[in-house]
């Protein structure tokens, strides 16, 4: 089964209640409800620097291991670049 990603903030979508929702009600295919909401952005201004550093935060808060930590924290900035919100 292919996962999907909020392609905002890299954000897992595998539940129903991930997912945000468009202007007429239905669910988002693309973003989770913490970036999209009735068709709009939450957050319209956000930089990719700071949802990195959201990311980063999120991260921070799991309970996991060092490196697993380390790990995602690396990671987390070049997979929200190549998102589709991000990609220039």
């Amino acid at each position: 089964m292919k996962k999907e990603f909020c392609q905002s903030c890299g954000m897992p979508l595998t539940n129903a209640e991930d997912f945000g929702t468009e202007k007429d009600g239905s669910k988002s295919t693309e973003y989770c409800h913490f970036c999209y909401q009735n068709g709009t952005w939450t957050q319209p201004n956000i930089t990719l620097e700071e949802t990195i550093a959201k990311g980063h935060e999120a991260i921070d808060r799991m309970e996991i291991n060092p490196l697993k930590k380390w790990f995602f924290r690396t990671f987390c900035g070049m997979q929200i670049k190549g998102l589709k919100r991000w990609k220039k």
